[in-house]
């Protein structure tokens, strides 16, 4: 399973009393320099200051709700949509604090919903892309045209995802620092 999210596949070919060949086919970004490791945060225990809103969109009702297990019990709002349709209509309706955005995704793709938001008037709404579609970050990020401010590749982690979001919007800084256990 974790293969087909990250967009590739599993095989196995197998011969009796011969012995078993499994492959593994994932697309990984080019790395041509190691980029700055980001600092983990710590445990994660929830943030201080009225309740952040976060708008996850992706086609596969198991990917949304995978993130909104991860962000819900340290005490965001959390609204999905299903497809860029749906984010649009979401967006228009009420204020986020972030989108969280796939790339593939049926009839509009994550760039064109991510540029119609920009279009919007949203200029300064963190938007960040999270997909397992690591091949196309790297050709968007070399033109540097990437119209949302960040990319994190599947399977997610919760620290990049804090880390991308305090860098798309400083007024979120403080608010991360806070969801750290202790503070």
């Amino acid at each position: 399973m974790l293969a087909h999210i990250m967009g590739g596949e599993l095989s196995v070919t197998s011969q009796p009393g011969q012995g078993s060949i499994f492959r593994l086919k994932i697309y990984l970004t080019e790395v041509r320099r190691p980029s700055e490791r980001k600092k983990p945060l710590g445990e994660m225990a929830g943030y201080l200051g009225s309740r952040k809103r976060i708008l996850v969109v992706d086609d596969q009702a198991s990917q949304r709700q995978l993130l909104e297990a991860m962000l819900a019990p340290l005490g965001f709002d959390i609204v999905q949509a299903d497809s860029g349709a749906a984010c649009l209509e979401a967006r228009a309706g009420t204020p986020f604090d972030l989108v969280l955005l796939d790339i593939s995704m049926p009839e509009q793709d994550g760039w064109s919903v991510c540029r119609a938001i920009r279009e919007q008037g949203h200029a300064t709404l963190p938007v960040i892309i999270v997909s397992a579609n690591a091949f196309d970050v790297a050709s968007i990020r070399q033109l540097e045209e990437m119209p949302c401010n960040d990319f994190i590749v599947k399977p997610v982690v919760l620290a990049d995802i804090f880390a991308a979001a305090a860098q798309a919007e400083p007024r979120l800084t403080a608010l991360l620092r806070a969801v750290v256990a202790g503070l």
